[in-house]
């Protein structure tokens, strides 16, 4: 359901992409499987970014997590740098603070967006506290 409600999002999208210069056959969505990337090269089509939304909650998935985010980081070239977004809610702190070395060691440089400039636009910031929810920019 996830990937449908995603396509659906694109396609009620395409004039404010298009608006912005964002040619709209170039947003592809698709399944990523953590640790099958990272083992494989079997992204059927390039990206230039990777973006995923919750998927730091549990220490078992943290190293195929990060493996694949070096994978598809180390895919790119000089002129085609790529960057991983994530939007994660920070559960617990031994599980981020697991993620953030597992990180450090694949030499991932991971940026926090302060949440003092995040416009309120999504409806879980009045369910879910807006501190514990960041934004994360992998290069």
């Amino acid at each position: 359901a996830t990937l449908e409600n995603l396509i659906y999002n694109v396609s009620i999208n395409n004039e404010w992409l298009g608006d912005r210069g964002i040619d709209t056959d170039t947003v592809s969505i698709g399944n990523l499987e953590w640790g099958e990337y990272a083992e494989h090269d079997c992204c059927s089509h390039p990206a230039d970014v990777l973006i995923a939304a919750d998927v730091v909650y549990t220490v078992e998935c943290i190293p195929d997590l990060v493996a694949t985010v070096s994978k598809f980081l180390s895919s790119g070239s000089s002129t085609n740098a790529k960057v991983a977004l994530f939007a994660t809610t920070y559960r617990n702190r031994s599980t981020f603070a697991l993620f953030e070395r597992e990180l450090e060691k694949k030499r991932i440089m991971c940026a926090y967006k302060s949440q003092d400039k995040m416009p309120y636009v999504f409806p879980c910031y009045f369910n879910q506290p807006r501190s514990d929810v960041r934004i994360c920019t992998m290069t």
